[in-house]
């Protein structure tokens, strides 16, 4: 299991796995906007109708949160392997996320990315894969090409996914790999670059993310 750590800093707090820095709740803003709002309009544009979103990994509710925002999202499913942080985001984190966990939009699972994108079902408008930081092997598993494969097929014609990437300041052979992995999946990827102050305070440099499709 992983250890999970809320730190009270001035004028919020900050949650931590393992001692990774996840948001900081004075600027979680910058990062779950970015991650969630390019792929928003991106797919509002494109599909002109109420969309079906996804959100692999954010157990915390605050991507969540942005999706639901408005109306153009009918109906969105979380799914977060880790019981504690959906837990944290039910309870502690209520308050940030707008009790997005609880809405009657949301249906939450609590499984493996991996297992929850081989059931069958409706094809998502709009996928957003907000997992942590790759520190092994098996966090890696979460960008391979085999695993963007099965979001790309789960997604509409024309639907968008986002992704938290890496930073690409500190590992930027790593973040273009990820690049190419999404373009070998037949995702046509756009990088984003963003600075978020409380992980250049740690160190992370600007962080990184995708926006891909299967149309370009």
């Amino acid at each position: 299991r992983h250890n999970l750590e809320l730190r009270e800093v001035p004028g919020g707090r900050a949650f931590y796995i393992d001692g990774s820095l996840q948001f900081d709740s004075r600027d979680e803003a910058v990062y779950h906007e970015a991650l969630a709002l390019p792929a928003l309009a991106l797919a509002a544009a494109r599909l002109k109708r109420p969309l079906n979103a996804l959100v692999l990994g954010g157990g915390d509710g605050l991507a969540l949160k942005r999706l639901l925002a408005g109306s153009r999202v009918r109906s969105a499913e979380l799914v977060d392997y880790d019981p504690g942080v959906l837990e944290l985001g039910r309870t502690e984190f209520a308050a940030y996320n707008g009790g997005s966990l609880a809405d009657p939009r949301a249906r939450v699972y609590t499984r493996d990315a991996r297992r929850h994108l081989a059931y069958p079902g409706a094809p998502y408008d709009l996928a957003l894969a907000d997992f942590t930081f790759p520190e092994d092997l098996a966090g890696c598993s979460l960008f391979t090409r085999a695993f963007f494969s099965s979001v790309r097929a789960r997604l509409a014609a024309g639907g968008v996914f986002a992704l938290n990437a890496l930073s690409p300041d500190r590992f930027p052979a790593a973040f273009w790999s990820v690049y190419r992995t999404l373009a070998a999946a037949r995702l046509y990827p756009r990088p984003l670059r963003v600075s978020i102050p409380s992980f250049s305070a740690h160190g992370y440099g600007d962080w990184g993310m995708f926006l891909a499709s299967p149309k370009p």
